[in-house]
């Protein structure tokens, strides 16, 4: 995606920048604490933050970030304009502002990339479109949804390696809902050659996306521990099963990935 479409999508308007309004944006942070995005944040990232003093473009600079997108309804000063459109940060210095919150942000940008994606895989009319709601806390329950796409897998006539592999991936993909958000939805959609599914929670998000996809990285209680769970080896385990994973979160508000499984060479 270009800073072009975003701004598109988000309906914001373009402070500074645009004569770089076609670089293509890979990955974003979004924070309003500045020691926070220098200690998290990747470089060529877009900054999505509420914090608009000049510090805010020092921080771009720095880190070589990709540029800025200021929520809330926020807009910058004359100082931090000023301080964008002369300094010289790579790829520039692109500045706009919006009235959606940063969640509101990530999921509009989510919505349309993953429909970009989807459209990419070239995929055909599906066989099977289904949905299924999963509660945070309800350990009693937890699996029961992992159980039915299994069964309908192999009432479909699914082989036993992408069973196995969906199996996997969908039970770790539930038990993190379980373990870490209020609630969450699955959407599983099969065509001939692939099953695809989609979880949508509403939970704490991942921090740091990077480092919990590193087995063993857990932030888990030692609630969760004693039952078993939070070895850290979840999203590793969802990435070993899965042949397209795509993960997107905002702290607060929550986690999609989207899982992809081919089911022909």
């Amino acid at each position: 995606m270009t800073f072009r479409e975003l701004a598109g999508i988000l309906d914001a308007e373009v402070v500074v920048g645009h004569d770089c309004m076609d670089v293509e944006i890979k990955n974003a942070f979004a924070s309003d604490l500045l020691s926070d995005v220098l200690a998290f944040a990747r470089e060529g990232a877009l900054l999505i933050t509420g914090i608009t003093n000049p510090q805010v473009v020092r921080t771009t600079e720095m880190l070589e970030l990709l540029g800025i997108v200021f929520v809330r309804g926020k807009k910058p000063d004359e100082d931090t304009v000023k301080l964008a459109r002369t300094k010289k940060i790579p790829s520039s210095a692109r500045v706009t502002s919006c009235l959606k919150h940063a969640a509101d942000c990530f999921r509009m940008a989510w919505s349309v990339a993953l429909q970009e994606w989807m459209m990419q895989q070239n995929y055909d009319e599906p066989l099977l479109k289904q949905d299924f709601t999963v509660q945070g806390g309800d350990f009693i329950h937890a699996g029961e949804v992992s159980s039915k796409i299994k069964s309908i897998l192999k009432e479909i006539g699914m082989s036993h390696e992408v069973i196995r592999r969906a199996s996997i991936a969908t039970y770790e993909a539930e038990m993190n809902v379980v373990c870490y958000a209020q609630r969450g939805k699955f959407y599983l959609t099969i065509i001939p050659d692939r099953l695809s599914i989609i979880v949508e929670d509403e939970g704490q998000g991942i921090e740091n996306i990077e480092l919990a996809m590193k087995e063993g990285y857990s932030t888990s209680s030692s609630a969760i521990k004693e039952m078993g769970f939070g070895a850290g080896m979840g999203l590793p385990n969802i990435k070993k099963n899965t042949d397209e994973l795509l993960i997107s979160s905002v702290l607060g508000e929550g986690t999609r990935v989207a899982m992809v499984i081919f089911t022909k060479p």
